[in-house]
């Protein structure tokens, strides 16, 4: 029987507990907590984690820290012999947003976030390579710079995609890094339209596929462009002409096939559908949701079998939520999947997927005390009954949480949380063992 491993460990106000899971979840070992190091201040104030796992067991995570007078970007790695001791990141100046960071399979990584000075806000980034190198400031506004998005693909480059005002619109800019540096920030979505919340996946062979909302006038649409060959396409409309479409998300496979899902409406319900790329050709599917009561914030994953994952949050007629879940085995699509069946108010749902089609759901139930995190794990194409992660020791509240898969099934969850102690960093490290 395949085992699971699990430990938790606080990064700031540092805690280890250590438990053993089967692979299907069943009979979980008592946690035993024990105190550790501290490796930021025992009085630190965190929030905002994200955390990105290499196939070496490296893992690399980010968040936010309060020193002094504003927030900084801290970041850190965990190695063989545990988390290092965190440093801050980002510039010294300026109030920093929304961190968020990518790693390939050998551990090189790419955090991007947000910065505030005065009324500036830009977007920056550090690369971390062994060491962490200096920030870079990638956007050119003098205004207004949003929403974000990092991919690193395992040569080491990546692609860093955002929303920069100019005057009276929104550009969606990309920049690219290349051979240790970023190029300059192009444009990649019409002229006189508001662009909004990109979504990025980027692949080895280096073709890049970025999605986004798009409003003018009272109409809303999921625009995209591919990059290929060291240029980027030029928009395409994905969305029904109808419809009102928000939230795309992405995922783009190693041979150059991509998927774009979205939320979409026409009068009253939200509903879940996409489009294909294959072969250079753009192909709607449609609904993937029934057009009831309220469907948002899908996610999307999908490996090189064209096995596709596409997980979002229903309400019900209660006002109860769900988190649903429809896998693509490469032929059809199956029927939806109930992941949260006992939960009432379950969000802030996670999705990753392994190479070999394994994939981990997680979600945070907002309707009990202490906002416990579950997980559910697919099987071939059945989804396991959902496991409680324990809660952060002495948290009162605890934040959204965030999810990292390797290809070789470890799993690290990170997540702050507030009670009688500061906002602390914690993370769960989940091993596969071999069967027995």
């Amino acid at each position: 029987m395949k085992k699971l491993v699990c430990s938790v460990v606080f990064l700031s106000q540092f805690f280890v507990a250590s438990f053993g899971y089967s692979w299907f979840w069943h009979d979980s070992s008592p946690i035993e907590w024990s105190k550790s190091k501290a490796m930021t201040s025992p009085d630190s104030y965190c929030k905002s984690p994200d955390v990105s796992l290499s196939n070496t067991g490296q893992a690399t995570a980010v968040w936010l820290q309060w020193e002094e007078t504003q927030n900084v970007v801290h970041g850190t790695v965990k190695t063989q012999h545990g988390w290092n001791e965190s440093k801050c990141i980002s510039l010294s100046d300026g109030h920093h947003f929304h961190p968020q960071l990518d790693s390939n399979e050998q551990g090189t990584s790419i955090a991007i976030w947000i910065n505030k000075k005065e009324d500036v806000y830009t977007i920056e980034s550090a690369l971390y390579d062994g060491i962490w190198m200096p920030t870079v400031v990638l956007s050119t506004s003098k205004d207004l710079s949003l929403h974000p998005k990092i991919c690193i693909n395992e040569l080491g480059d990546g692609v860093a995609t955002w929303s920069e005002s100019s005057q009276d619109e929104f550009l969606i800019k990309a920049s690219v890094f290349s051979m240790n540096q970023w190029s300059e920030p192009q444009v990649l979505s019409r002229s006189k339209k508001i662009g909004l919340f990109p979504s990025i996946d980027f692949n080895v062979k280096g073709e890049a596929l970025v999605a986004w909302h798009s409003m003018e006038d009272a109409k809303s649409v999921i625009e995209a462009v591919v990059y290929q060959n060291g240029s980027w396409s030029t928009p395409i409309v994905l969305s029904p002409s109808k419809v009102y479409a928000s939230e795309p998300r992405v995922s783009l496979n190693e041979s150059g096939s991509g998927t774009v899902v979205w939320v979409g409406r026409e009068i009253g319900p939200t509903f879940v559908q996409g489009a294909d790329y294959t072969s250079g050709k753009w192909t709607f599917f449609g609904d993937l949701s029934e057009r009831d009561n309220q469907n948002v914030s899908p996610s999307i994953a999908m490996n090189n079998s064209r096995k596709k994952i596409v997980i979002w949050e229903h309400s019900d007629r209660n006002n109860h939520r769900h988190i649903y879940a429809r896998v693509f085995n490469g032929n059809n699509w199956q029927p939806a999947a109930t992941l949260s069946e006992l939960a009432q108010n379950a969000r802030t749902s996670k999705l990753c997927m392994s190479k070999s089609g394994n994939a981990i759901v997680l979600w945070q139930d907002r309707s009990q005390r202490n906002e416990p995190l579950f997980i559910s794990k697919l099987n071939g194409e059945t989804w396991s009954s959902p496991k409680r992660v324990p809660p952060l020791k002495n948290a009162l509240h605890s934040s959204e949480p965030n999810l990292s898969m390797n290809q070789n099934g470890e799993i690290t969850i990170i997540r702050a949380a507030s009670g009688t102690d500061p906002l602390v960093i914690g993370t769960i490290d989940l091993q596969e063992g071999t069967l027995e």
